[in-house]
């Protein structure tokens, strides 16, 4: 995450599973730097922040899917189900990072399939615009990978 800020020149740099980094904290992660920032987005703020959230775009996400991973010592299954997977897709991406798993980005939606660092996981985080694009590309996804 350090990296791609300094790359991308981030200010901010968040994770779903609760990870903020701040360019302003050397890139580095704080849940006391978050909790500082929030009392001074709320000391500053104009209006609730009911309304504020109520404002933001609406997206609708998956929780975290995890997927048990077969046992194999080279990793050519996992390799050949993610490969069937950003081929599907491939044509229609817009963006596809294989930096830290597959990431790929479409027009109304975005996956993100990665290794867990400290169990044989796959993990999936998915969102869209809406909740029917949302299903529709989710279910495909499962179709291809081990439960």
């Amino acid at each position: 995450m350090k990296e791609m800020m300094r790359k991308k020149k981030a200010n901010l740099g968040m994770e779903r599973s609760g990870h903020y980094y701040f360019r302003e904290f050397f890139n580095c992660d704080s849940g006391i730097f978050v909790a500082l920032q929030m009392i001074n987005f709320v000391g500053g703020a104009r209006e609730r922040i009911s309304e504020y959230a109520n404002s933001l775009p609406k997206y609708y996400q998956i929780p975290e899917t995890n997927f048990r991973l077969p046992v194999s010592e080279d990793g050519n299954e996992l390799k050949k189900k993610l490969e069937k997977i950003k081929n599907l897709y491939k044509d229609r991406a817009i963006r596809v990072s294989e930096n830290d798993g597959l990431l790929m980005e479409f027009g109304d939606w975005w996956m993100s399939l990665r290794l867990s660092n400290s169990e044989n996981l796959l993990r999936l985080n998915m969102e869209a615009v809406n909740e029917k694009i949302l299903d529709f590309q989710y279910k495909k996804i499962k179709k291809i990978l081990p439960r």
